[in-house]
């Protein structure tokens, strides 16, 4: 009832409409190195002129900050148990790392991934999806969620929508 009552609320929360243009690129990775790498260096300083308009910036990445240790130790037995073969239970762990940190990107990527493998084209999509709304300002993972939207793509057997997927993912 709860696995239902969650898938649910994921496939709600990932339905909001996208831009269906996707792009290439490699096999469907997990992402590496959870937690993140340090921040980017502080910008220079800049000569005293107008200033940016606000949209020109993109907003930082949302996982700016470490995530909390819990999250982490979830992550790395989701990563045991697919390792292992034992699909089910890393989408459980993964599942309640989202619990946990809702608004992690990269927690939804490695959810999809997990379904991907678990021959679920469709619903890793959909997870990819809301990775990428969440991803804002982190080009190499709103690469990989087009990469992976464009494999699930092919396994559904949606060819222009694969090309068009990875089309997005090289436009980055």
């Amino acid at each position: 009832m709860k696995r239902a009552l969650i898938l649910a609320l994921m496939l709600g929360l990932s339905a909001c409409s996208l831009d269906p243009l996707f792009m290439p690129g490699p096999a469907v990775q997990p992402q590496p190195g959870y937690p993140v790498p340090p921040a980017p260096p502080a910008p220079q300083a800049r000569k005293p002129a107008a200033p940016p308009p606000a949209a020109a910036a993109p907003p930082p990445p949302v996982h700016a900050e470490a995530p909390p240790p819990a999250v982490v130790a979830l992550v790395e037995q989701a990563r045991q148990d697919r390792r292992r073969g034992d699909l089910e239970r890393a989408a459980g762990r993964l599942e309640r790392a989202l619990r946990i940190q809702p608004d992690d990107a990269r927690l939804w990527y490695e959810l999809a991934v997990v379904r991907l493998e678990q021959g679920q084209p469709r619903l890793a999509e959909e997870l990819a999806k809301k990775s990428l709304q969440l991803a804002r300002g982190d080009i190499e993972l709103q690469q990989r969620d087009w990469r992976l939207i464009a494999e699930a793509r092919r396994r559904s057997r949606d060819a222009i929508g694969a090309r068009e997927a990875e089309r997005r993912a090289a436009g980055y």
